[in-house]
């Protein structure tokens, strides 16, 4: 995972050492939210609209950046959708280019600590008007850890159910 301080857009920090030992702990706990939380690339709220749209440019798989403060705490989440309309609309150059992305960011994107269950995860999601296109924040100790995509999220449950399928046919066989 890479902060990147949008005020000096060429330095990349590496993912920190709260956030590797949380790598580390949640990575053993299958039924944590931890456990699919991908380390991302995240901004600084700093960072200005035009800096992150160079970001997006440059990997067309990155369909989201957490934005986070200063201390790495989440703050929001900006998503490549967004800032593209932003910039398609007749005025976006003149109006966004300068702005923070936190003009245009989600600033109450679902962030959850990295050791809510993924059940609940699932339910908090399910009883929101949540976009199915965005990513869930996953924090640890407040700090930025990384981010879990509906997708993986989906995956991980559908597995879940399957396994446990199989493991009560296995045991009705006995």
């Amino acid at each position: 995972s890479q902060h990147i301080s949008c005020s000096h857009l060429s330095e990349m920090v590496s993912i920190d050492d709260v956030s590797a030992r949380a790598l580390v702990e949640w990575t053993g706990n299958d039924h944590a939210i931890g456990a699919l939380a991908t380390a991302q690339m995240s901004l600084t709220s700093d960072c200005r609209c035009e800096q992150a749209r160079i970001i997006f440019s440059r990997d067309r798989h990155l369909n989201s950046l957490a934005v986070l403060d200063n201390k790495g705490k989440p703050l929001g989440l900006l998503q490549r959708e967004q800032l593209t309309e932003v910039f398609s609309s007749r005025y976006g150059d003149e109006l966004y280019a300068r702005r923070s992305v936190i003009k245009v960011m989600n600033l109450q994107p679902l962030i959850v600590d990295a050791s809510e269950l993924i059940d609940q995860v699932s339910q908090l999601i399910t009883d929101s008007d949540f976009d199915m296109r965005s990513h869930v924040v996953v924090s640890y100790y407040g700090r930025y850890l990384g981010l879990v995509s509906i997708r993986q999220l989906l995956k991980k449950i559908t597995q879940d159910k399957v396994s446990y399928a199989r493991n009560g046919l296995m045991e009705f066989k006995k």
